[in-house]
């Protein structure tokens, strides 16, 4: 039954990663998403259900609409497919857990999120407010179904302090992050940190709590640097997205469950 489940959640998470991809690129062009064309993106032409994934597109079509010609973004089909994986994975990493179900569509929710947010950051280097309003109302509540089915809370007093302490952990970040902000953008003269970058952070250490975001932070600093050198030496100026790779860094932590103990233990041996 375990392929059958993983099998079943890839392909839904192909589907709505293909939603998920016009959704990230239109929200970081800040139009409606009303305008979004179930079709071709080019041409508008309808497309069966299956013709329509940029994946499927780049494998049997060589990366083109069939009726206009028109390429389109391998990043897309990597999107797709990064949906179908890690909606995949969101089972695997939770079928011995109590509550495997509402771990399982936690993860879900909050990797849908996250890929909505590096589609458009990576695209238009834009996070979007209403994906993290989403994103933050999302873990608030799931953390505390999970408390409460966990029995780490057993009343709504004690699921309000665990509110309040995921909030001033979220505040700490911020106060952190604002600052580091003004300090690199002051010293490289430039907008080198966006303030959606910001905001993303305090909403990570909503799920991540504080240690953990600001281990993030470092993960997401060691997966961008390699990229960072090859652009200064291509002399390529062009300001780097950074909210891809904290959205990477958070997925690495919660698929592995990386706690600060863990890596406290780790440093010991």
């Amino acid at each position: 039954m375990l392929v059958v489940y993983i099998s079943i959640l890839f392909i839904i998470g192909l589907l709505l990663g293909h939603v998920y991809t016009k959704l990230g690129y239109t929200l970081g062009k800040k139009e409606s998403i009303t305008k979004i064309n179930p079709g071709c993106d080019s041409c508008g032409h309808s497309l069966k259900l299956y013709e329509r994934l940029y994946l499927f597109r780049l494998i049997f079509n060589k990366g083109r609409c069939k009726y206009c010609n028109e390429k389109i973004y391998t990043s897309s089909a990597f999107f797709e497919l990064l949906s179908g994986i890690l909606f995949a994975l969101s089972y695997f990493v939770n079928k011995d857990s109590d509550t495997v179900l509402i771990s399982t569509l936690f993860y879900i929710l909050v990797f849908s999120i996250l890929i909505i947010i590096l589609i458009s950051d990576y695209h238009h280097m834009i996070i979007p407010d209403i994906t993290l309003i989403i994103l933050s109302i999302i873990i608030i509540v799931f953390k505390v179904i999970l408390a409460f089915e966990n029995e780490e809370v057993t009343g709504f007093m004690d699921a309000g302090y665990k509110v309040i302490f995921m909030l001033i952990e979220a505040a700490i970040i911020f106060i952190i992050m604002f600052v580091l902000q003004k300090i690199s953008n002051f010293a490289f003269k430039s907008n080198s940190l966006g303030f959606g970058d910001v905001k993303l952070m305090a909403v990570l250490a909503l799920i991540l709590g504080y240690k953990m975001a600001l281990v993030c932070l470092f993960i997401s600093c060691f997966m961008a640097l390699p990229i960072a050198i090859y652009n200064l030496q291509k002399n390529d100026k062009k300001l780097l997205p950074f909210g891809p790779y904290l959205a990477f860094g958070t997925i690495i932590i919660m698929l592995f469950n990386i706690n600060f103990d863990m890596i406290i233990d780790f440093i010991k041996k």
